[in-house]
């Protein structure tokens, strides 16, 4: 996992810095390989992070939502346990994904992770 941030540029919200964790799976089943013809096969997520005024996480009731799917899927989601995003490396899950018109080039199809589960 990598952070990453920034200041939005438009909208609403200009001027407010914006937080991510840039996220990159190496997937491991075997029949993805074979149909991509790759010995590995990586895929990257962004999770966009809510923040506290100083700066934090913030884990308050409805914040960082897709952060919380991503490490109740790791097991790292419990009450009280203490958490870093670095406790999310090397971490094993299952991921949903689904093809879309890529960004640049829309006639493209990108895989994009649409969901997190515990591998078993």
């Amino acid at each position: 996992c990598d952070p990453t941030s920034g200041t939005i540029g438009k909208g609403e919200r200009t001027g407010e810095t914006w937080a991510a964790l840039k996220m990159t799976l190496e997937v491991n089943d075997e029949g993805v390989k074979v149909l991509c013809g790759r010995d590995k096969v990586f895929l990257g997520d962004m999770v966009m992070l809510d923040l506290t005024a100083t700066g934090g996480l913030d884990m308050s009731q409805g914040k960082n939502i897709n952060l919380g799917r991503v490490r109740e899927a790791c097991g790292l989601n419990k009450p009280g346990q203490p958490f870093s995003p670095v406790m999310l490396t090397g971490q094993m899950v299952k991921v949903s994904v689904k093809h879309v018109p890529g960004f640049r080039n829309p006639a493209e199809l990108v895989a994009e992770i649409t969901g997190y589960a515990k591998p078993y």
